[in-house]
């Protein structure tokens, strides 16, 4: 029996079309891809794939992205669902030997399907390194072509400037396909550059060598040639990094301190002070050069050159500020966001590391792979047993699982608690501004509704031709149409009353309270942490039967108190009950002047877009 038998290379070519450009936010609405070889210089053809997803019950679409893509209200629910495209865009990168490509797909594209594994409960990396697939990237090729091999294609121009946009390149060298911003006409696009590419050998084995970690490797440990420098006692190495159009000579200042996988360059003919340092990961762009190469060298200015030795001389005589400045840039972190939707928690996981850690997540892991291979009548033995030890995959697999029954696979059950905790989440999605945003990983919040609506009416006065006001007019529509669909679920005490039908705001708002014996009490120390204790633990101990029973309105500086304690007790519950809260204040009560509620001391800022009219 052979062993370490390597399994036949084959590119997946792909491209997706999104809702919007937020990978934890957005979904992907089609997926096109074609799997190839190269036989006598030319690309082969073994499959094609052109999949069309359904909108998923809880996106709001963005609609400028719809508007570039050209996805109309009538194609929502064509295709299918979004969890099966998923599970076969996933076998399609997986399967043994693929080497999966765009054009730009490290810069964009591959971050959506790392989410949309990661929100499906499917591996979100193994496509870039299991049983022999990994990863490249057209865009840069064509970046290191058109400064090492600029014959390879004719360079457009578009204001004076190179342009390297997909679309551009393909009509300077007669390759169209058809329309852009379609999937598939855009794989078709990339093949037809990656064809040109391929026929230097010589600059394709180069460049496609960029991709394998192998090279970064040998390169950080000395095994590519290539000048140093001491400074403060230490070596540190040079380089070229390739950019957009150009390749800027730089200085390894070393590994960050908690992203391991990254390393940071300074980069040396600009101001080396207050300059961003550039990211470089193992096998990405971008590219990274020996300083010594004489086709880089070569490309320097004069200026740039005497701009480099003076700012290499500064940093050897001034070591201190050197120091400081590689600590700042080897420390410097990504925004994150405490509060962040689970949807976008991939980032945020703890990375296992006791003994413990690990074999809790190789529990998950196993719970995952029985999710997906269960019958839908059992898939609730996942949940319960994930309850226990991964919370965020629990909540994925809880959305996921509803998503599925609202799709008609009505054998799947769901808990009366889980079924509200997917209520209230939709409530929450689809709010008109009562509602906390929602924030993606790096503090980004979700589309809105009232943002969708604004944004669409602004298209429109900027769009005036008959199909694209008929498409906005149609997609205006739709987001109208869903406002007030999704209605949060009561089940506490409290919440039960702010469900009541009453005409006085405050009124309403007095229900927040009435968790407590004493109403006055409860107001004037909302900030307590006994009151929240209190509010805790009086939460299921009665309801409200009817709005006679809520004893009296309050005016409004007693109305900004109760903002206050309502903000308090949202920092004690989870997300869930903190969009009750605002319905609460903002849904059920017409008397509120939003404006007043803006500007108190409460969880909602006065430039907030929910209250822009």
């Amino acid at each position: 029996m052979r062993a370490n038998v390597q399994p036949p290379t084959t590119y997946v070519l792909w491209d997706l079309e999104t809702t919007g450009l937020n990978p934890a936010h957005d979904q992907i609405i089609q997926f096109a891809a074609i799997r190839g070889e190269f036989r006598d210089g030319k690309f082969a053809e073994i499959e094609r794939y052109n999949i069309r997803i359904k909108l998923s019950e809880d996106i709001i679409p963005h609609p400028q992205a719809l508007l570039v893509n050209r996805t109309s209200v009538e194609l929502f629910n064509e295709g299918i669902s979004e969890y099966e495209a998923v599970k076969l865009i996933h076998e399609i990168m997986n399967k043994p030997g693929t080497i999966n490509l765009g054009y730009n797909s490290l810069g964009f594209d591959d971050e959506f399907i790392r989410f949309a594994f990661f929100k499906h409960l499917l591996p979100p990396y193994r496509h870039q390194f299991a049983n022999g697939c990994y990863r490249m990237d057209i865009y840069p090729m064509v970046q290191m072509a058109y400064q090492l091999c600029p014959d390879l294609l004719r360079w457009p121009m578009r204001d004076g400037k190179i342009s390297l946009k997909l679309a551009h390149l393909v009509q300077e060298n007669n390759l169209s396909s058809g329309t852009s911003h379609d999937a598939l006409v855009d794989v078709l696009d990339t093949i037809a550059i990656m064809e040109k590419l391929y026929s230097n050998a010589g600059f394709w084995r180069e460049a496609t060598a960029f991709f394998k970690k192998e090279f970064d490797k040998t390169f950080y440990n000395g095994g590519v040639p290539t000048r140093n420098i001491t400074i403060g006692g230490q070596n540190y190495s040079l380089g070229f990094l390739m950019g957009h159009t150009e390749a800027f000579p730089a200085l390894c200042l070393g590994t960050h301190a908690k992203y391991k996988n990254q390393t940071r360059w300074l980069r040396l003919d600009g101001d080396i002070i207050n300059d961003r340092a550039s990211r470089k990961k193992q096998g990405e762009p971008p590219f990274l050069f020996s300083y010594n190469d004489p086709r880089l060298q070569l490309k320097l200015s004069e200026s740039q050159k005497v701009r480099i030795e003076d700012n290499l001389r500064y940093l050897a005589e001034h070591p201190d500020v050197f120091l400081t400045t590689k600590e700042r840039h080897l420390n410097e972190q990504y925004p994150e966001t405490a509060n962040a939707d689970v949807n976008a928690a991939l980032y945020l996981m703890h990375f296992a590391e006791t003994t413990e850690e690990k074999e809790k997540e190789r529990t998950v892991e196993h719970l995952l792979k029985s999710f997906h291979l269960l019958e839908d009548p059992r898939k609730h033995e996942i949940v319960e047993k994930l309850r226990q030890v991964n919370k965020t995959h629990k909540e994925l697999m809880v959305r996921l699982m509803a998503r599925l029954i609202t799709e008609g696979q009505k054998s799947i059950r769901l808990s009366a608690e889980d079924n509200a905790l997917y209520q209230n989440h939709l409530a929450r999605v689809f709010s008109m501004g009562y509602a906390a945003p929602i924030f993606d990983h790096r503090g980004q919040p979700k589309l809105t509704l009232p943002a969708a609506i604004a944004e669409t009416e602004k298209l429109l006065t900027e769009r005036t031709g008959e199909e694209d006001t008929l498409f906005l007019m149609h997609l205006k529509e739709w987001y109208q149409s869903h406002i007030g669909k999704y209605q949060p679920t009561y089940s506490t005490h409290a919440e039960i009353g702010l469900q009541t039908n009453v005409d006085d705001a405050a009124a309403v708002a007095t229900a927040v309270p009435m968790m407590l014996d004493d109403t006055d009490e409860a107001i004037d120390t909302a900030q307590s942490t006994a009151v929240r204790k209190r509010v805790r633990e009086n939460d299921d101990t009665g309801r409200v039967e009817s709005p006679d029973e809520i004893p009296y309105s309050l005016d409004v500086s007693e109305v900004n108190d109760l903002m206050n304690f309502c903000g308090e007790v949202k920092s004690e519950y989870c997300a869930v009950n903190s969009a009750r809260f605002d319905a609460a204040l903002f849904t059920r009560t017409p008397g509120l002047n939003r404006e007043m509620a803006a500007q108190s001391a409460s969880p909602f800022p006065v430039n907030d877009v929910r209250f822009r009219s």
